[in-house]
């Protein structure tokens, strides 16, 4: 593991019940020229978890009785993840990086398979393209037998504060 739940908490405004990472267990750099810019981090791709706890507030109510985790959830999931590709930036560390970002888009989203309370998923997210503050990412998720069970492209917006 990388950085656990409270580096998390460092880097990420969200908390429960819309916090949706467990750890980061790996940001893997592209192999190009390092600058201080998010550019050089096209090709980067973040390694995280999430554990579907059963206690769960968003399984409640969906759905009582037979609780599965929702589409939409497991996009922001991925999308939370998106935002650790910037630690690979040499200005910033786990204590340093404060960050303002919005969801703007998602495309291309397919839940390939149930996600169910106990299950522990395992989160890749690549830096595709960079236009401004304006980053697409390419998003997967999988199960414990590397399973994919999700997938989009998250469309976010990234301001440096």
């Amino acid at each position: 593991m990388l950085y656990g739940l409270e580096d998390i908490k460092k880097v990420l405004p969200h908390r429960a019940p819309f916090l949706f990472l467990t750890q980061i267990n790996a940001i893997e750099f592209n192999g190009g020229d390092l600058t201080e810019e998010m550019k050089s981090l096209v090709g980067s791709t973040v390694h995280a978890e999430f554990h579907v706890d059963k206690d769960l507030e968003i399984l409640k109510g969906h759905f009582p009785g037979q609780p599965i985790y929702p589409g939409v959830i497991q996009v922001e999931m991925m999308a939370q993840a998106s935002a650790f590709i910037a630690l690979l930036l040499p200005q910033y560390d786990i204590n340093n990086l404060k960050l303002d970002t919005r969801l703007l888009g998602v495309d291309k989203a397919r839940f390939r398979k149930l996600i169910t309370p106990g299950m522990t998923l395992r989160i890749e997210t690549t830096l595709k393209r960079i236009r401004g503050q304006f980053n697409t990412y390419a998003t997967k998720a999988f199960d414990e037998s590397n399973e994919l069970v999700s997938e989009c492209e998250v469309l976010a917006m990234i301001e440096f504060l």
